[in-house]
This record gives C-alpha cells, structure tokens and sequence, in this order.
C-alpha cells in the first residue's frame, strides 16, 4: 500500500522548487489513503490512487473530486485551515504545484498531473492529542471544545432517517468490525477480549436498539466528522478541527454521541478520564443532549474496538494512525 503513490511524485513534491512561495525544506507522512507534505507555512495532501472498497481514488477525476470534498467539508469546522484544491502540473520535466508564474500562468501547460488539498499548517504541539499528553491541557480548553463540537452539531445536516435504519447501520457496523478485526486477533487484542468486544456489543444492540431508535427520531442522527480524535483537534486561534472523512458519507452520518464518543474515548486513552467528564458534561449542556445513558458506554466500547483495529492494520504496512 505504502508504493502506490507514484515515486517520481513523490520525490517531485519533496523538493522546495515545486511550490509557488519559500520553502527551506520539505516534510512528508504518510498514512494508509494519502501522502502528506509539509512545505513550509503550508500542508499539501495527495491521495493515494487506491480503492479499498469503501473509497475509490484510482482515477484522477475522483482524487480531484474528493480533494474538493476534502475541503467542503472541513470549511464546516475550520474554515481559515483549508485553503482550497491546488492542481500539480509538469513543467520543464519537474512538478509544480499550481503551475509557473508569469503571464501566461498554468493555463500553458496544459492538464494538472495531480491534485492536493492545501491548507495552512498548525503547530503540532497545539494538537489536543500532545497538550494531553503533556498535562497542558485544562477543563476550560476542553469546554471550548466540546462547545465547537455542539456547535457544529447545531448547524449540519441532520438527514432523515428512521430507527429501523439506524439500527440496521449499527448491525452493519458491528458486523464489519467483527470480521475485519479477525485478522488482527493476538497480535492486535487477545482471543478471550475479542471474543467479549464481540458479545457485548452484539447483546448492546439487541437488547438497546429501541434506545437507538428513540435518538434517531429524537433527531440525534447528523452529517458529522466521522474521525473525530484528539490529533485532529488543535487549540490554535480558536479551535480548530480536521480532516474529517470525506470518501464516504455512511462513515459521517452518525448518532451526535457516537461523535463525541470517539473523543471521550481518546481522551482517557490519554490518561485524562477527568477530561473526558468535562467534555461530555459541558457537550450535553451546550448542545442540550444527555451523553449520560446506554448509547454513549456502546459508543465509547465500540470506538475504542475500531482504533485498536486501524492501529493494528496501519502497522501492517509500517504506518502509524494519523488520517
């Protein structure tokens, strides 16, 4: 998975000439859907023309299509991040991003090789994940956050759907975590805890799923993030909230507390339960929601399962979880 970028792109965009503005050098990371290089006071994103089956980027037109997406839908959350769709082109056997100065402009060159995502780059340090991590970060950072979050939750879409629906996704959900964690058994979770994640939440959803149901038709149901984790939460001019998932909507279009769920969970992943109690009391309050019942211990469980899972796949080819 790691070589299905082009090689010669890769080292073309490594260099400091391929960008329109000063770079003393060029960063990359790679994660398993897309190649990440930091060139200077920017970050420039390249997906990877791969299709896992549930993302198509071979061609193109779906890489330029999603990268547009990209940026659509993380304008929602940080609008002054993302910065727009930048197209590659080659010029003079060498890789420019958004084409040569002059009058003539990338017009003269022809068709765009590539597309990235452009956005402005946060200081890594200001990330909720590091600020944990470090015990910087405080009750009242978090409450900032969490009212973002309810923010955001108060003016996306909240697509119709009925509890049957929700219920089906949520057994959908679970049996793809089940078989795609299968792999991982041993070296990635133990058989006995495997075996448990697997009963517990199947007996969750038969036993609560007209809890579920009464969400959805509460409304509760919403376009989310979809990803929302301590690394793509920076506390930089405000808050600032990334790379949500855009090259699928089923994996966006959740239950609010399924949402801050993933979160709390990462929150005390970090050591830091008492933050996580803070972001679910002032969550609730600001977004008039309580996170106190059945559905939110289903979501922390299964969210915590998931990332076990992503952790245990990246490392399969040498990656770390950063997408």
């Amino acid at each position: 998975m790691g070589s299905l970028l082009d090689a010669d792109l890769v080292r073309g965009l490594s260099q400091p000439s391929a960008y329109p503005h000063p770079v003393d050098e060029v960063t990359t990371l790679q994660t398993h859907i897309s190649r990440i290089f930091f060139a200077g006071d920017f970050v420039y994103k390249v997906k990877k023309p791969l299709d896992t089956g549930y993302l198509d980027f071979r061609s193109l037109e779906q890489r330029r299509h999603f990268c547009g997406e990209e940026v659509r839908l993380n304008r929602r959350l940080s609008p002054d991040v993302y910065l727009g769709v930048s197209p590659i082109y080659m010029v003079d056997g060498s890789f420019r991003v958004d084409g040569p100065d002059g009058p003539d402009g990338p017009n003269s060159m022809g068709e765009p090789v590539e597309y990235v995502v452009k956005m402005r780059r946060l200081p890594r340090n200001r990330s909720l994940e590091l600020l944990a991590q470090s015990k910087a970060l405080t009750g009242e950072q978090i409450g900032a956050v969490a009212r973002a979050i309810a923010g955001f939750h108060s003016q996306v879409d909240r697509p119709e759907v009925s509890p049957a629906e929700v219920i089906a996704l949520a057994r959908q959900n679970l049996k793809e975590n089940i078989a795609q964690t299968s792999g991982h058994v041993d070296h990635a979770l133990s058989p006995e805890r495997y075996d448990d994640l697997s009963a517990y939440c199947t007996a969750f959803l038969d036993v609560n799923s007209a809890e579920l149901g009464r969400r959805a038709a509460e409304g509760r149901f919403l376009e989310g993030h979809g990803d929302l984790h301590s690394s793509n939460v920076f506390l930089d001019d405000g808050v600032q909230i990334i790379d949500c998932i855009e090259f699928n909507r089923r994996f966006r279009v959740l239950d609010a507390a399924d949402e801050v769920a993933f979160l709390v969970m990462d929150l005390e992943r970090l050591g830091r339960a008492d933050l996580s109690a803070v972001l679910m009391r002032e969550y609730s309050q600001a977004a008039q929601d309580d996170l106190s019942g059945a559905p939110m211990a289903y979501y922390r469980t299964y969210r915590a399962w998931v990332r076990r899972k992503v952790t245990a796949t990246l490392a399969d080819f040498g990656l770390e979880y950063a997408d």
